[in-house]
């Protein structure tokens, strides 16, 4: 049955899942093979990259980001998805010591976004892997933000292991300064793929994880909001050199981009490459989805269920992220509960 909606996090949980189920190949969807890197994305966005005082690639500019590859940006071998890469030692913007290879949102006349957390509904869903972290003492990545007039409100931040096993990662969303707001797995494996959902309504940001409702939301109010997706190597400076002679580097893969506003949305996994503005979507026409179990989605690393530690798995030392609660239903969750017990977390330094 289909049903007309307008709860943003059940909009962004079915929306998400549609995603999940397409890229992972649940629903049969063959995907043609990409052209250049932008084919994949779609939508409106420029391109930061860790060269040439960290420079701006756009549509319609020289060269065109429509038609632009390059080892910081390229489709992957079986060309269903774009590939961001960033050195340690690569160039950075002025407001940051850190490199990217990473999007930002535009608006359909190739302006800068700029949207209020209080003012109509705003999402963004990333289908994306972690293909390599640094392998220094900082082997973080940022892969989406929700980021403010002056600084990041919310981020997907993927940390790895600075000792055993180097394949496995956490993946936390952050508050503001603050890295460990929410752990969403302590047990993700670099190169699966999984799914990100921000959605913004009513100064409320809400999260999905691999098509679930995260049991965790922020209120803030902001403006000025734009989203970024991509690979943000969060240790710039700290190179360690590798076989080649080369700094080391964090790599993401994005097989699928979508960013809605106010229901109307661009981007899209399924969609013909190169889409450049056209709604692929109206939100109130999303068939209601059931949501899968925490622990059902097809990752091969077998992910922890959103916000359940893997048993074994060390304290953070600054304490943050110890008593994360496990989710109390697997049924389509119709609000997003608020953590009962999970301690503020202690403010860390920005990275």
């Amino acid at each position: 049955m289909f049903h007309l909606r307008l709860n943003t996090t059940r909009l962004v949980v079915a929306l998400s899942l549609l995603f999940f189920l397409a890229t992972m190949g649940g629903v049969g969807v063959l995907r043609a093979q990409s052209a250049y890197p932008f084919d994949v994305i779609g939508g409106h966005w420029k391109l930061t990259l860790p060269i040439a005082s960290a420079q701006e690639i756009k549509i319609g500019g020289n060269p065109d980001l429509l038609t632009y590859t390059s080892e910081w940006f390229h489709l992957n071998d079986a060309k269903d998805g774009t590939v961001f890469r960033a050195r340690t030692d690569g160039a950075t913007t002025s407001g940051s010591g850190n490199p990217r290879s990473e999007l930002r949102e535009l608006n359909a006349t190739n302006s800068n976004a700029a949207w209020s957390s209080t003012s109509g509904s705003h999402s963004m869903t990333i289908v994306q892997a972690v293909n390599v972290l640094p392998i220094g003492s900082k082997p973080v990545v940022v892969t989406g933000q929700i980021h403010g007039s002056d600084d990041d409100i919310s981020v997907f931040r993927v940390e790895g292991n600075t000792s055993g096993d180097r394949s496995i990662a956490s993946i936390w969303i952050t508050d503001g300064d603050t890295s460990h707001g929410y752990l969403l797995t302590n047990h993700y494996k670099l190169g699966d793929r999984y799914t990100v959902s921000f959605s913004v309504l009513n100064g409320k940001i809400n999260y999905v994880f691999n098509g679930v409702a995260v049991p965790y939301a922020q209120s803030k109010s902001f403006s000025g909001a734009y989203f970024k997706a991509g690979s943000y190597n969060q240790s710039g400076g700290n190179c360690t050199k590798l076989a080649d002679g080369q700094c080391d580097y964090a790599e993401v893969t994005i097989y699928a981009l979508q960013v809605c506003h106010d229901g109307l949305c661009t981007g899209g996994s399924t969609g013909s490459p190169g889409s450049t503005g056209s709604p692929t979507a109206s939100a109130t026409e999303l068939v209601e989805v059931p949501t899968p179990s925490p622990t059902s989605p097809g990752s091969t690393s077998s992910p922890t269920a959103v916000g359940e530690p893997a048993e074994g798995t060390p304290t953070p030392a600054n304490g943050e992220g110890t008593s994360t609660p496990k989710p109390t239903s697997t049924h389509r969750p119709t609000s997003t509960p608020k953590p009962t017990s999970t301690p503020k977390p202690t403010k860390t330094p920005k990275s």
